[in-house]
This record gives structure tokens, C-alpha cells and sequence, in this order.
């Protein structure tokens, strides 16, 4: 549960060239667009939730999965800019990582931006960047 929302805040706390700050790392249109119901899907998903963390039945558990499944499905369109390399025809990508080869079937560059802090102000001064995300497997075997 809440993966992706745990996943995105790991991203954002770890990067190197922000404090890890809430809105440090800007993806998509400025100002963001969200959808009606975008909005009241994660509404009643927050609810689910909620019910979940005081109740831990498996009734409110499948609830609350279900109520995801819904803001997934509103989760559209996905408007972060992402470069993707997947080249089917070739070998896998080569990784090292931390002295060890990881074989990578798809790779995603993701774009962001993020302000330039002085003395702990903003300059209004802003970096394009990317994070590099591989999918490493032996291909589902």
C-alpha cells in the first residue's frame, strides 16, 4: 500500500542537490494539473486509508487497495517529461553498481527541476536535471 507515494518521497528526501524538501523537485506543468477526479479519488483512498491504519481488518484492507486501484486509474495523463530506453534488439544495458554488474531490460531519464538555494534563499534561478531509474532482472526468470 502507498507505494508509489513512499517510492516518490524516497526519491525526493534522497536527492543530492536539494535539502529533500516538499516541492524541491518540480516534474510536469507549473502551476500542476490535477483533475476533478484525480482529486476525489485520492479523497476517498485518504479515507480508506485512514479506516485501514485504525481497523487493520482484510475487509478494510481491500478497501483501500481498491480505492488506489481507482486513483491509478484517474492518474492521467502522466505529465512528466521521461526519455525511455528499451532497445529489444540489443543486449541488455550494463550496470555497475557499488562494484556489482546488473543487467537492465528498460531504463527511464526522468526530468525535474529544482531551484537554486544561496545562503538558504531561492534565486529564482532553476536547474533542469534527471533521475536515472533501470529496471535490472533476468527478464521475469
Amino acid at each position: 500500500m502507498l507505494f508509489e507515494f513512499k517510492l516518490g518521497t524516497l526519491i525526493r528526501r534522497l536527492n543530492p542537490y536539494t535539502n529533500g524538501d516538499m516541492r524541491t523537485m518540480l516534474c510536469g506543468p507549473s502551476p500542476p494539473v490535477v483533475s476533478t477526479n484525480l482529486a476525489a479519488a485520492l479523497n476517498t483512498a485518504a479515507q480508506a486509508i485512514v479506516t485501514y491504519a485504525n481497523n487493520p481488518t482484510p475487509a478494510n484492507l481491500q478497501t483501500a487497495e481498491n480505492d488506489e486501484d481507482a486513483v491509478d486509474a484517474a492518474m492521467h495523463p502522466i505529465d512528466i517529461d521521461l526519455a525511455i530506453d528499451n532497445d529489444y534488439g540489443q543486449e541488455y544495458m550494463n550496470w555497475t553498481f557499488r562494484g556489482q554488474p546488473y543487467k537492465v531490460k528498460r531504463a527511464l531519464l526522468i526530468k525535474y527541476r529544482y531551484e537554486v538555494i544561496r545562503s538558504g534563499v531561492g534565486t529564482g534561478v532553476f536547474v533542469t536535471d534527471h533521475v536515472l531509474v533501470g529496471y535490472a532482472g533476468g527478464n521475469g526468470g
